[in-house]
């Protein structure tokens, strides 16, 4: 039964080997061809990678020098409050100096005034 059933099979299998080996010779084309896309995405992924590491490096590098900047322009300004706050103190006494010297200026020329009122009015009589 089975030599029979295979002798009648015979004829189709010979026609189907061909069609078979078309169909792996072009699937294998293609899976090279993947293969070979695959690869090359690969490569340009890797590359883009390696890109994407040096620019952060780059980047790194120059904020460790913004941030050394950075520091350098509080320790500044922290000076720069300090001898604000140091000078705020000194003009404020200045100011009170100021206003004590105007008051004074007033109360010698009032003096003045009735000094020079009282000379003339003496040199009238």
């Amino acid at each position: 039964m089975w030599p029979k059933l295979l002798l009648e099979i015979l004829p189709h299998l010979s026609r189907l080997v061909p069609a078979a080996d078309t169909y792996l010779s072009t699937r294998r084309k293609s899976d090279e061809a993947l293969q070979a896309a695959l690869s090359s995405l690969g490569d340009e992924v890797r590359s883009g990678f390696a890109d994407a590491a040096k620019d952060k490096g780059a980047r790194d590098r120059e904020l460790e020098v913004q941030i050394a900047a950075l520091k350098g322009l509080a320790a500044e300004l922290a000076d720069t409050r300090c001898v604000t706050d140091q000078l705020e103190t000194r003009l404020a006494a200045v100011e009170g100096r100021l206003i004590l010297m105007t008051r004074l200026l007033w109360a010698l020329l009032a003096l003045s005034v009735c000094g020079t009122a009282v000379l003339v009015f003496r040199a009238w009589h």
